[in-house]
């Protein structure tokens, strides 16, 4: 499912929160802050796009890939990278390409 979802899938659940199972923590809820364009597709492919999650300040994950759950989308495995605090808790990032 994963490779036919767009940067408009996405677009459509912005701001909408998330429930986010590291499978070691409490599940916790992260919020679809951003959906960023990266450039032009190539060779017909979708146009690559990341995500950004804001998050709790606590617990801090590894990157990696972690299972989202949100009631438009359903569930999904993401690979997430933390790109660290910020003023209001953490973010996490998803590109696709």
């Amino acid at each position: 499912m994963l490779e036919t979802l767009t940067k408009e899938h996405w677009a459509e659940h912005l701001n909408q929160a998330f429930r986010l199972d590291s499978g070691m923590e409490q599940p916790f809820e992260v919020r679809l802050v951003e959906v960023q364009s990266l450039g032009n597709a190539r060779n017909e492919q979708r146009e690559p796009f990341s995500l950004l999650f804001q998050a709790p300040g606590e617990p801090l994950l590894d990157q990696g890939i972690y299972t989202l759950h949100n009631s438009g989308l359903g569930t999904l495995e993401l690979f997430l990278v933390p790109l660290g605090p910020k003023a209001d808790g953490l973010c996490y990032e998803a590109v696709f390409t």
